[in-house]
C-alpha cells in the first residue's frame, strides 16, 4: 500500500499544516457492518489519534469512516499521555483493521484492502453517496435545453428541470452527483456561468460555485460536515492529541478566492457565512442570488427519497437520450422550438421571433434567398478581394441557418393553429 504522499492534507486548515491523514471507509457487507462505536474501540485499543463518522451521515449508508492521523512519512500518529508520537506505518495498520473487522476497507477512495490483506481498486458504486441529493443551477440561456440533455445523458436517468428568476435549475436523482467544475469549464458558455451546486448527503451540506477569470478556473467551495467522534485514547481535553483529533474531525471547508466575477460584498459574505449544517444552504443560496426556495427543496429532499423533488411550478422531467448524437440534435431542436430564455440581446430577439412565427418564416425566407444569391454570384465568378471562398462560406451559413429557421417557424405556426381540445 503506497504511503509516500498521503492524499488528505489540509491546506485550508493552517493549524494542521504539520500533519496529514488517511481516510478509511469500512464497507458493509451481507453479514452486517462495523459500527462507529466498534471501530472507535479498536482505534482506542491501539492508541491511534483519529476521528470516526457514521456513513449514514455522509450519504453512504452502512459504512463507517475513520480519519487517521499520520506524519509526513505515513506513520500512524499515536496518543502517548496526550502527546502525539509516530507509530507503525499505515500500511501495517489497515490490513490489521480489515482482518479484525472482517470488512473491506477503502483507503482514500483509491485502494481497497480486503480482510485477507489483498488489495484491489474500489468500486465507484460502493463509494457513491447513495442518499445525496444535488441541485445544479446556471444562468438560463438559449443553450439551457441542450445542457439539461447533456446532464440527463451523463446521469443515465431522468432529471427534473425548470427556469426560475433567470436561472435554470436541474434536480439530480438521489445518489447521482455531477462534476460541476468540469461541466462549467467544458460545456457551459460565458452567458450561462456561474454553475452553482447545492447538495445534501445525509447530514453533510456542500455548496460550490464555478466560473472563469479569463483562462483561469475559479471555484468557491463551502461545506458543513456531520458530527464526528474524536478518538483520544489517553490525552485529556486540551492536550496536543485531543486537539489534533478534534481538528481531524472538523471537516468544514471554506475556499473563497478573490475573483472579479463576484463583488467585494458578496466575497465578504461568503467568507463570513456560518458553516453550519442547518443554515449553510439557505445562507449561501441567498448570497449567490439563487431563487429563495431552492435551498429549502434540497433540505427537504434529504429527509425522504422522492423520485421527483423539484417542487416548483413549471418543472418537467427529461429522460436521457439514447446516444450523444441524439443529445446534440434534440438539444438544438429544443433551443429552436422551446421559448428562448436569457437576458442577452440575441436571446431577447429570438424570444420576440418565437412569439411571431410569421415574422420568423418571412425572415428565414429572406435569409435563405440571400444565401442562394451569394452562391449564384460565387458560381458566376464573383469574389471578395480576389477570393471566392468568402462568398461560398457566407452563402452556406445563410442557407443552412435560414432553412433551419424556416422549418422552426413552420412548426411553430402549425402548433399555434392546431385546434385546442
Amino acid at each position: 500500500m503506497p504511503t509516500e504522499t498521503p492524499r488528505n492534507s489540509h491546506p485550508h486548515r493552517p493549524d494542521l499544516r504539520e500533519h496529514t491523514s488517511f481516510v478509511l471507509t469500512f464497507l458493509p457487507d451481507d453479514s452486517g457492518r462495523t459500527t462507529p462505536d466498534e471501530l472507535a474501540n479498536l482505534l482506542r485499543q491501539r492508541s491511534v489519534v483519529a476521528a470516526v463518522a457514521d456513513g449514514d451521515d455522509l450519504g453512504t449508508p452502512g459504512a463507517t469512516v475513520a480519519i487517521i492521523a499520520v506524519d509526513d512519512t505515513g506513520r500512524v500518529l499515536l496518543d502517548a499521555d496526550g502527546r502525539v508520537v509516530p507509530g507503525q506505518p499505515v500500511e501495517h495498520l489497515v490490513p490489521g483493521l480489515a482482518h479484525l473487522t472482517g470488512r473491506h476497507v477503502v483507503v482514500d477512495d483509491e485502494l481497497v484492502v480486503a480482510p485477507d490483506g489483498s488489495e484491489s481498486e474500489p468500486n465507484e458504486d460502493a463509494l457513491a453517496a447513495r442518499t445525496a441529493t444535488t441541485l445544479v443551477a446556471w444562468r438560463a440561456s438559449m443553450q439551457s435545453p441542450g445542457l439539461v440533455r447533456h446532464i440527463a445523458h451523463g446521469a443515465g436517468a431522468p432529471v427534473e428541470h425548470v427556469n426560475v428568476d433567470g436561472w435554470t435549475l436541474v434536480a439530480l436523482p438521489r445518489g447521482i452527483t455531477l462534476d460541476a467544475e468540469t461541466f462549467a469549464s467544458t460545456l457551459v458558455g460565458a452567458s450561462e456561468r456561474p454553475v452553482v451546486t447545492l447538495q445534501r448527503a445525509g447530514e453533510s451540506r456542500a455548496v460550490t460555485w464555478h466560473h472563469r477569470d479569463r483562462l483561469r478556473a475559479v471555484t468557491v467551495e463551502l461545506a458543513a460536515p456531520p458530527a464526528t467522534t474524536p478518538i483520544v485514547p489517553e490525552g485529556a481535553p486540551g492536550s496536543s492529541a485531543a486537539m489534533l483529533a478534534e481538528a481531524l474531525g472538523d471537516g468544514t471547508l471554506r475556499v473563497v478566492p478573490d475573483t472579479r466575477r463576484l463583488d467585494a460584498t458578496t466575497l465578504a459574505a461568503l467568507r463570513a457565512v456560518p458553516l453550519e449544517r442547518d443554515t449553510l444552504l439557505v445562507g449561501a443560496a441567498e448570497i449567490l442570488g439563487l431563487p429563495s426556495e431552492v435551498a429549502a427543496l434540497v433540505e427537504r429532499s434529504g429527509t425522504a427519497a422522492p423520485s421527483g423533488w423539484l417542487d416548483l411550478p413549471g418543472a418537467t422531467t427529461l429522460a436521457p437520450d439514447p446516444s450523444q448524437r441524439a443529445v446534440v440534435v434534440r438539444g438544438i431542436l429544443d433551443s429552436v422550438l422551446d421559448e428562448p430564455v436569457g437576458d442577452r440581446p440575441y436571446a431577447r430577439f429570438r424570444r420576440w421571433l418565437w412569439h411571431r412565427p410569421v415574422v420568423l418564416v418571412a425572415l428565414a425566407l429572406l435569409e435563405a434567398l440571400l444565401g442562394v444569391a451569394l452562391a449564384v454570384s460565387a458560381a458566376s465568378g464573383g469574389d471578395i478581394l480576389g477570393h471566392a471562398w468568402p462568398l461560398w462560406t457566407a452563402a452556406a451559413f445563410l442557407v443552412i441557418d435560414g432553412l433551419s429557421d424556416l422549418v422552426a417557424g413552420i412548426v411553430l405556426l402549425r402548433r399555434r393553429r392546431r385546434p385546442r381540445r
